[in-house]
């Protein structure tokens, strides 16, 4: 690398430092200092130590001439475990939860933080621990590499694993830390994430004791995609969560929409992106598509009920933000904050992957002949459905919120009665005319979605699919012809005072800047004459 490259890394890294340093030194402190850490780390020392001494014992005299490596490495990952997927993560939380119970965020928001800042500083502290532990570990790790059975990819893929899962509890651990107030909703939440940790400790160790038993293969393509489709989505989905954490935590004045739209999208590209990667390079099994558009369709549900959920006034603050030329409002007004933006946004999103699915299984080499066909009635049955139930959810929320003024979270509650109703009613009512014996499904069960999917693989009639879709984008095209003035929000003009504001922060920024450069400029020039002498 050269000087130049490593002048402006020095200059990023710095840049860095100080956006994440406050929150990251302080949170660093008092962790370190904790008795939690203290007792943990300790409490790593001794199980190391004494698995090692114990799994020696137990190998004698064998271990000499016959490969100990395998049992070793799974002792070691179940001591690793337990601070990485459980420690760290609800340290992560209780410490989220505490400050906004305790009102000391409201002592941050004075400051120049962001509560993005506050957010990344203290995912930066978990992320300081999950080193300290694995640095305490890898001596005991390269010793069952010297014990042979296991080689490096299934060390390096074991360890990467690991870290990978305990960023993503913490990243969930600080989301749910921020999403409820009081103390009965963090009491619900600690429940919550308490569950989430067992099923990932069961989930991932099974997987990890596998790899470690039966070898973690050879580091061909479909290796290294695996490897780089998890990393993706792990880092979006934890991007998905760090900002609307964030969001929760800005004052209500904030445009809290925008930044999580922008999010979703990235995240719904990358996972295109290797969808399309593996069909058309790695010539992955088409049935994989089915499984994508599901978790499509109930992703979209879920972040459109949140959306639809949203209230339609714009503050001036938010306004003043806008694009102002009639292209940059035609192409992003759909990441505007609003229900009704919201609910288009989401269904378009749904219904992009669709067709994105469908063009793979065209340029598919590996796709059957009739993989359009087994494949199409899925994506117009799961596509109609979240345009019926968002459209009717979007308008009970525009009633609720006559009366009240409620939370984005209702709107999830909500969804899941209607869908809970559109199922159980006809299902119920063809129940009692049958006289509560079994009957067959019938076009009355058009709008219960569990049954209809569930028959979709048995041979439903050809025309249920567009059935459904046209009912949904019949109800869709109704809420978009009633938006009105909705998607048109106008830019208002920024006013003189917060101009002059901006423009004395800008000065004062470029001012600092200047002074720091001349210093380390007459460092540096300081250091090269004492040098030279």
């Amino acid at each position: 690398m050269t000087g130049r490259t490593m002048e402006r890394l020095d200059r990023w890294t710095e840049r860095m430092g100080d956006w994440l340093n406050p929150i990251l030194v302080k949170e660093t402190r008092q962790t370190l200092k904790s008795r939690q850490f203290i007792v943990t780390f300790s409490l790593l020392l001794l199980a190391a130590w004494g698995w090692t001494a114990a799994a020696i014992a137990m190998s004698m005299p064998r271990i000499y001439y016959v490969p100990s490596g395998q049992p070793m490495l799974v002792g070691y990952y179940l001591v690793l475990a337990v601070p990485m997927l459980l420690v760290v993560p609800l340290a992560a939380h209780r410490s989220l939860a505490a400050e906004v119970d305790d009102g000391t965020l409201d002592l941050l928001s004075v400051t120049n933080l962001s509560p993005l800042q506050i957010i990344t500083g203290k995912l930066a502290s978990g992320g300081l621990q999950m080193m300290l532990y694995f640095v305490a570990l890898m001596p005991c790790v390269a010793f069952c590499y010297v014990l042979r059975g296991v080689d490096l990819m299934t060390i390096g893929t074991l360890l990467g694993g690991t870290a990978e899962v305990a960023t993503l509890l913490t990243v969930v651990g600080l989301f749910l830390a921020a999403l409820p107030s009081g103390r009965g909703g963090q009491f619900v939440m600690m429940v919550v994430m308490l569950i989430l940790i067992g099923i990932a400790e069961f989930a991932f160790g099974g997987f990890a004791i596998g790899m470690i038993t039966q070898g973690g293969g050879e580091a061909s393509g479909e290796w290294i995609f695996g490897i780089v489709a998890s990393l993706l989505f792990t880092a979006t989905v934890s991007a998905i969560l760090l900002i609307a954490a964030a969001v929760q935590l800005a004052p209500p004045s904030e445009n809290r929409s925008t930044p999580l739209r922008r999010a979703l999208l990235v995240h719904q590209t990358a996972m295109t992106g290797c969808l399309a990667y593996a069909m058309l390079v790695l010539e992955a099994d088409w049935q994989v598509i089915v499984p994508c558009v599901y978790y499509a369709a109930a992703l979209w549900a879920v972040i459109g009920a949140l959306m639809v959920g949203e209230s339609g006034v714009l503050t001036p603050r938010v306004r003043r933000d806008l694009p102002g030329t009639f292209l940059g409002r035609a192409l992003a007004v759909w990441l505007t904050p609003g229900p009704g933006t919201g609910l288009v946004f989401s269904v378009s999103c749904m219904l992009l992957f669709s067709l994105a699915a469908i063009g793979l299984l065209i340029l598919s080499p590996s796709a059957p002949g009739d993989a359009i066909d087994r494949t199409l009635p899925h994506a117009l049955t799961l596509g109609g459905y979240l345009m019926l139930f968002l459209s009717v959810t979007r308008w009970i929320m525009q009633l609720i919120r006559l009366r009240s003024v409620t939370h984005p979270g209702v709107a999830v509650a909500v969804l899941g009665l209607v869908a809970s109703v559109a199922a159980i009613a006809p299902y119920s009512a063809a129940l009692h005319l049958h006289d509560y014996r079994s009957f067959p499904w019938s076009h009355w069960q058009l709008t219960n979605w569990a049954w209809t999917i569930v028959e979709l693989e048995s041979g439903l009639s050809s025309d249920v699919p567009y059935l459904v879709f046209g009912s949904g984008a019949t109800l869709f095209a109704l809420n978009v012809v009633l938006l009105g003035r909705a998607v048109l929000p106008q830019r208002v003009a920024t006013p003189e005072r917060v101009l002059a504001e901006r423009a004395a922060a800008e000065r004062a920024a470029a001012e600092r800047a200047a002074a720091e450069k001349s210093l380390a400029e007459g460092a540096t020039v300081g250091f090269d004459s004492g040098a030279m002498r």
